[in-house]
């Protein structure tokens, strides 16, 4: 190779360099590989170009060349690359929506029907609409998607219950009515208690109508489901 290379502007031994057969221009290797992978990088596998300036040149690498160029391996990864790139720029293109599922199909969602999808690949069902897995068969996305958010609130409660359930005992905030079983947490001021019930107790000793001396006799009851005192004397 008589001339130098455009990228690095040094004249590399013919051993060294390639000539791209689209168009004629001739690069050393090492640069056009690097080239290459910036490319790819880029988002740019399904049409690497020469890399002279578009106004020079603009013809695309025959895959043939970029295979010899990069080896098997490596060939591989741009053709990976080069279908995501594909897919990502064509909307009707879609991905299974299973995990590490490698199929991939083509569906307009606005005019599919019906809106599940079985993958001959990985053998499971979805919905085209919402992507969801398994499909969701007698419910709409947004029946779905909110029986799942109610599902998913009440597991997070039972969640919370269970851990509060298991630390209980070691909480000094938290009582049990002795007349129906409900916790009840204390989170300031008088220990006169009364839960919702109607069982009144002293939450210090947890005696019946608090007749102890943990608080004045002429404190009211707290009342939980309305906040307010209690003065019946019982």
């Amino acid at each position: 190779m008589d001339d130098e290379c455009p990228i690095c502007f040094a004249t590399p031994p013919m051993d060294s360099a390639l000539i791209l057969e689209e168009c004629g221009h001739a690069f050393c290797l090492p640069c056009l590989k690097s080239y290459i992978n910036a490319q790819v990088e880029m988002g740019r596998a399904a049409n690497i170009v020469c890399p002279l300036p578009a106004s020079q040149c603009g013809k695309c690498v025959q895959q043939r060349q970029l295979q010899d160029l990069l080896g098997k391996d490596e060939y591989e990864r741009l053709d990976k690359f080069a279908l995501q790139s594909a897919i990502a720029a064509d909307p009707t293109f879609r991905h299974c929506p299973t995990p590490d599922c490698s199929f991939v199909f083509a569906c307009d969602t606005s005019h599919c029907k019906p809106s599940e999808f079985f993958c001959p690949v990985c053998s499971k069902s979805s919905c085209i609409q919402c992507d969801i897995s398994p499909f969701h068969r007698g419910m709409t996305c947004d029946q779905y998607r909110d029986t799942q958010a109610r599902r998913n609130k009440k597991r997070r409660f039972l969640l919370l219950l269970r851990k509060v359930f298991y630390r209980k005992e070691s909480l000094p905030e938290i009582k049990t009515c002795k007349q129906c079983g409900a916790w009840i947490m204390k989170k300031g001021g008088c220990n006169k208690m009364k839960c919702r019930c109607g069982y009144r107790f002293c939450f210090v000793c947890g005696s019946e109508n608090a007749k102890c001396s943990h608080t004045l006799p002429t404190h009211g009851f707290i009342d939980n489901v309305t906040g307010r005192a209690d003065f019946t004397f019982r």
